[in-house]
């Protein structure tokens, strides 16, 4: 039963093909050329999809890694920040104790 659905799909493809042959040649244009055109467009589409894909997924990994390096940044400031604070807090202790 599947094998017959399977043969019949073939069947009709073939018929298509043909009857698309047939049309083309009562235009006067070549088949093997046109159907040639048609693979290549439909190669140079794939080539274009995956390549738009490449940028968007380059685009979304550059967006993470800026996000990335800004929360490094920012915890060093912070960190630098909190060592100014310990120095000053330390300083002023240095000269309450020195005072007394």
């Amino acid at each position: 039963m599947l094998a017959d659905k399977h043969r019949l799909k073939l069947d009709n493809d073939k018929q298509r093909l043909n009857n698309e042959k047939d049309g083309m040649l009562s235009k006067g244009l070549n088949p093997y050329v046109e159907f040639r055109k048609r693979k290549f467009d439909a190669q140079a589409k794939n080539l274009e999809k995956k390549m738009l894909q490449a940028v968007d997924h380059n685009k979304a990994r550059l967006a993470v890694t800026l996000i990335e390096e800004e929360s490094i940044a920012r915890q060093e400031e912070l960190q630098d920040l909190r060592n100014y604070v310990y120095f000053i807090v330390g300083f002023y202790v240095i000269i309450f104790i020195l005072a007394i």
